[in-house]
């Protein structure tokens, strides 16, 4: 069964930390700073294979920001990305997993919105 598509929505704040974490990595990735071998960034993807989905590739999650955080001060959403198996990003592709267990893709709406932290961050890492 697919996964149900997020639509985005600006006037949502959880929906604008979904983006900008989405852009942060996409820009860590492209400049090399954000990989597999990074402390924590690596996912098995066991939760997305029990949802029905599958990719030969590799998954990396990041922390969102915004509020809900856990005791330890990690925040209870993530964001899930895919890389080819030569660590190259999949455009175009992100999962968000929220606090309460649900995988929902991220619509275009978020891409659009992600592009400008992607820019930044790729500028400052230059």
């Amino acid at each position: 069964m697919p996964l149900t598509t997020l639509k985005y929505n600006d006037n949502e704040q959880e929906h604008r930390g979904f983006a900008d974490t989405l852009g942060q990595m996409q820009g860590l990735i492209l400049t090399g700073k954000l990989t597999r071998d990074t402390s924590h960034a690596y996912y098995a993807g066991h939760e997305l294979r029990d949802e029905g989905v599958s990719w030969n590739g590799i998954y990396l999650k990041k922390d969102c920001t915004g509020s809900g955080k856990t005791k330890n001060g990690r925040s209870q959403n993530r964001i899930i990305v895919a890389l080819t198996s030569e660590e190259v990003l999949v455009e175009g592709w992100a999962i968000a997993w929220r606090h309460d267990d649900r995988l929902l893709t991220l619509d275009d709406g978020f891409f659009k919105r992600a592009k400008t932290m992607r820019d930044y961050v790729v500028s400052l890492n230059k």
